[in-house]
């Protein structure tokens, strides 16, 4: 069934409704906690490659019969994450982990001379050209 002009006014007006209940609700701290959440998601998508989701939540409590609302919010967001690099260890007898593996001797690094300041570097030689 199609909508008549009487359906699309009452939509149009519901919207400016709500549009408004957004700008007016805590003085528009409601819209500038979605803008900040927004700004957060869209930069960490583009950081990881990955999608995540701002979650508005809204509750209306009567406080009395004369039409007084208590009205509050809750903006969540879940922001992408890049995977935490893992790491190595090596567990030791008594169930503490180790960098290195306990039962392997240490080896003696040692380190070599600084180059001599005199050694001339040769330029690149470049590859001979086919025929």
């Amino acid at each position: 069934m199609a909508k008549t002009y009487r359906d699309q006014v009452e939509i149009d007006a519901t919207k400016e409704g709500v549009v408004k209940f957004l700008s007016e609700h805590r003085n528009g701290g409601l819209l500038l906690d979605i803008a900040e959440a927004m700004e957060s998601l869209v930069m960490a998508a583009t950081a990881t490659g990955k999608g995540g989701i701002v979650t508005i939540a809204i509750g209306v409590k009567p406080l009395d019969s004369d039409g007084a609302m208590n009205v509050a919010d809750d903006v969540k967001t879940k922001l992408p994450k890049l995977p935490t690099p893992a790491s190595i260890m090596f567990a030791t007898p008594n169930g503490k982990l180790m960098r290195g593996d306990h039962r392997q001797a240490e080896l003696e690094i040692e380190h070599l001379p600084e180059r001599d300041a005199n050694v001339t570097r040769l330029p690149p030689v470049s590859a001979p050209r086919s025929l």
